[in-house]
């Protein structure tokens, strides 16, 4: 059974899209159960140097409120320890309003949250 923690970044990322995305929660619960019980879902991030037990993900999430699929909907990035059964929720964004996070950008989540 894998820890999540919630950085201050996700936490209000989070907030903000819930207050305008509501009928969207069930489908990011569902994927806070799937890393709970330690399913690594999403696409794994390549080049950030991490140590072999670790690695940064991006999930796809469906928008239901917009009607808009998992491709289109939102993104959630989180950072886990393997060894240590434990997760850090790093950004969650829409998918319409920023594309993709640079290389540097999650490093810096990783600098300033994680380490």
């Amino acid at each position: 059974m894998y820890q999540i923690e919630y950085t201050s970044n996700f936490k209000n990322q989070f907030k903000r899209l819930l207050k305008k995305y509501p009928k969207s929660k069930e489908e990011f619960m569902e994927v806070f159960e799937h890393l709970e019980r330690g399913e690594l879902i999403g696409v794994a991030y390549d080049g950030l140097s991490l140590p072999e037990d670790e690695d940064v993900y991006k999930v796809m999430v469906a928008n239901i409120d917009a009607n808009r699929s998992a491709k289109n909907g939102f993104r959630m990035i989180y950072y886990a320890i393997k060894n240590d059964e434990l997760i850090y929720m790093l950004a969650v964004y829409a998918k319409k309003e920023v594309q993709n996070l640079k290389q540097s950008e999650v490093k810096e989540l990783l600098r300033k949250y994680c380490k």
